[in-house]
């Protein structure tokens, strides 16, 4: 039962990551640098929304608070 609920939370994260990575690929240059994002680091932020959404502690090896506090201020 546990492996089961492993590969839900998996998948549901995978899910968040790849919609929170679509979403900012979409913004412009110019939107991202009013929220004090650089292109290259869409993907730490992507991880930080996927973690956020669906409410997992742990993320590529970093807990909520790193991934969060990570993110910049402007674009939470």
């Amino acid at each position: 039962m546990n492996l089961l609920k492993n590969l839900l939370v998996a998948w549901r994260q995978y899910r968040h990551f790849h919609a929170a990575l679509a979403e900012l690929d979409d913004r412009s240059d110019r939107e991202l640098d009013d929220w004090g994002v650089a292109r290259g680091g869409i993907v730490g932020l992507a991880y930080a929304e996927a973690e956020r959404r669906a409410g997992l502690s742990v993320v590529a090896g970093r807990s909520a608070r790193a991934a969060r506090d990570a993110a910049p201020a402007a674009a939470r």
